[in-house]
C-alpha cells in the first residue's frame, strides 16, 4: 500500500479474509486501504461495519466510521448547495478532509474525557492540537 497499489493490497486482504473470517487485522487493514485510495467508500463503510461486528469496542474503527459517515453527509449537503451535485471530490481530497477530521475529533474527545465531572475546564491540555 506505500506504493498506492491498493487494488493488489485489497485483493490480497480479500483473500486473507475469506481464508479466515473471523481474523480482524486483516479487516483492519483493507479499511485503510480503501479509506485511502477514497474510490469505493461504500466498500470502505462495509470494511469498517465488519471490523465492529467482530470487535465492537474498536475505538479506531467507529471513530472512522464515524468521520466517513459525516464526511459523507456533509459532501453531499456541499455538493447540493454548490450546485454540483453527483460530482466526486479527487480522492486524496477526500483523504486530506477524512484525515484532518479524525485529528479533530481525536483533539475533541481528549478534551471532553479530560473535563471533571463537574463540567470545568480540561485538566491537561495537549498545546500539539
Amino acid at each position: 500500500m506505500a506504493h498506492g497499489e491498493f487494488p493488489k493490497a485489497q485483493a490480497l486482504l480479500r483473500d486473507t479474509i475469506a481464508v479466515g473470517p473471523h481474523a480482524l487485522w486483516p479487516r483492519v487493514v483493507l479499511s485503510h486501504a480503501l479509506i485511502q485510495e477514497g474510490r469505493d467508500l461504500d466498500a470502505a463503510e462495509q470494511a469498517l461495519r465488519d471490523v465492529l461486528a467482530l470487535d465492537p469496542g474498536n475505538a479506531e474503527a467507529r471513530n472512522n466510521l464515524a468521520v466517513l459517515l459525516r464526511n459523507r453527509e456533509r459532501g453531499a449537503a456541499d455538493q447540493v448547495f454548490a450546485g454540483t451535485a453527483g460530482d466526486r471530490p479527487a480522492p486524496k481530497a477526500s483523504y486530506d478532509s477524512f484525515v484532518a477530521d479524525t485529528r479533530s475529533d481525536a483533539a475533541m474527545v481528549w478534551e471532553r474525557a479530560s473535563e471533571d465531572e463537574a463540567g470545568n475546564e480540561p485538566a491537561r491540555r495537549n498545546p500539539h492540537v
